[in-house]
């Protein structure tokens, strides 16, 4: 028997992967917030053919108890979460008995995540004795690292769009709003076909202003970008982010027929991250 919980559609996407790969059947556990995160997950689920996911809706204290009606003492080969600073997942990771403990990616949060876990300076009372990470990224420690190459999810020829997406991120708080803003026009002028993709946590406010102040189409999915591309029919030209995950995960199901761009205009590109895009040759848009 394994488990697995998670909090996103892309964290989904994964463990279904871990699942092929290894050949193991897991069932499925997934935490939400927003009515917008609980499509994303079962959108996903469905276009997987994942027949069962358990959804937890996150109601502070109330959380926990479920958590424990669930997993207390369980006992499961194999528990897989989607993130290493959920505290819900990581209080399930505790109460469980797993014998082996893996951590998907979620997003960008992989690199911190492993970084984190393997810096002997750091107690790591909270995390999990022993973890082993399933990623897209080349970690070193092969011992505790399988890669993930997305290789049983669906990959055919598309034909090619005249349009630009733009992957948004709720970064203006850190990059300073007007900052963000001006960024996104000097993107926009090169690139007058772009489109915004709304992320989960954009607010309202903010897609208002940039469609109707910048002038640029917003397009809100209630499923994950790499979801909505693999069922399209056609595929834009090129993919715009300023360090989503994404930009990744989409090169390794679309290689070639996309380019891609990052925006390396911000204190949080890592020269780590910056070698990781231009070794999948994804360039630098500003």
């Amino acid at each position: 028997m394994n488990y697995c919980i998670v909090s996103s559609g892309f964290q989904l996407l994964n463990v279904y992967e871990y699942s092929k790969v290894n050949h193991i059947k897991i069932n499925f556990f997934a935490l939400y917030d927003t009515h917008i995160e609980k499509l994303q997950i079962l959108n996903t689920s469905n276009y997987l053919n994942i027949q069962s996911v358990v959804l937890i809706q996150r109601k502070k204290i109330n959380t926990y108890f479920s958590l424990l009606l669930i997993f207390f003492r369980k006992r499961v080969n194999s528990f897989i979460i989607g993130h290493l600073e959920d505290n819900h997942m990581l209080f399930a990771s505790k109460i469980v008995k797993s014998k082996k403990i893996i951590l998907v990616d979620d997003g960008m949060s992989s690199l911190k995540n492993y970084n984190l876990y393997f810096d002997q300076k750091i107690k790591k009372i909270k995390y999990p004795k022993k973890l082993f990470f399933f990623s897209i990224f080349d970690f070193q420690n092969n011992k505790y690292c399988s890669k993930n190459n997305l290789k049983n999810i669906l990959k055919t020829k598309k034909s090619i769009s005249n349009e630009v997406f733009f992957i948004g991120q709720p970064m203006e708080k850190l990059f300073g709003v007007s900052n963000y803003y001006t960024t996104l026009e000097k993107i926009i002028d090169l690139n007058p076909n772009m489109i915004y993709i709304s992320h989960r946590r954009d607010s309202h406010h903010k897609l208002k202003y940039i469609k109707e102040f910048l002038g640029i189409r917003v397009l809100n999915l209630d499923e994950i970008i790499e979801l909505f591309l693999i069922k399209s029919a056609s595929i834009p030209k090129k993919v715009i982010s300023f360090y989503s995950t994404s930009l990744i995960t989409l090169k390794i199901l679309f290689k070639e027929q996309i380019d891609f761009s990052y925006v390396n205009r911000n204190r949080f590109m890592s020269s780590e991250l910056i070698e990781i895009f231009e070794k999948f040759n994804i360039k630098n848009e500003l």
